[in-house]
């Protein structure tokens, strides 16, 4: 039987617990629509809570209020960036680079997460992999758009210049 203080690693990755109904999100296959990465955003700042709660236990509750409330910002201005990259009528949307740029600090937001669980390898990859599923899953998700806008347009131009031989 093993021991632990304050949460079991299947609890701070929401395998377990009341937010288990995000573990699809956070351990399945990358979102591939802007609404389920918008969920997965969701769900790291219930990671967040639950890692903020973990630290109690060693007397970290300040440090840990700190870190978490730097995440949370984190998080909403990624989500912010996106949504401006998403709103082509903005005068001032972000563009790709200025959104990677957003998602590159998200990344270096997550080290003190992965830093604290440092004795537990598979939970401090894990910690560090989530804003690389974001970023990927923005990437994958835009390319897919491209793709898509490219097909329709060959279609139509490839309809239209068939009509007229």
């Amino acid at each position: 039987m093993s021991y632990h203080i304050g949460r079991r690693p299947e609890e701070l990755q929401l395998k377990e617990g009341p937010y288990s109904h995000y573990e699809e999100v956070l351990h399945g296959a990358l979102p591939s629509n802007w609404d389920d990465l918008m969920r997965l955003l969701d769900a790291m700042d219930y990671v967040i809570r639950e890692w903020c709660e973990s630290m109690i236990p060693f007397g970290l509750s300040d440090m840990a209020e700190e870190v978490a409330q730097e995440l949370y910002t984190h998080n909403m201005t990624t989500r912010f960036a996106i949504y401006s990259f998403l709103d082509e009528d903005e005068e001032e949307a972000m563009d790709f680079v200025d959104v990677m740029k957003k998602l590159n600090k998200l990344k270096q937001a997550y080290v003190p997460l992965a830093k604290s669980y440092a004795k537990v390898p598979s939970l401090s990859h894990w910690y560090l992999n989530l804003p690389m599923r974001v970023a990927t899953s923005f990437k994958t998700i835009r390319q897919l758009e491209r793709d898509k806008a490219r097909l329709k347009l060959e279609y139509t131009n490839g309809s239209k210049g068939a009509l007229f031989k």
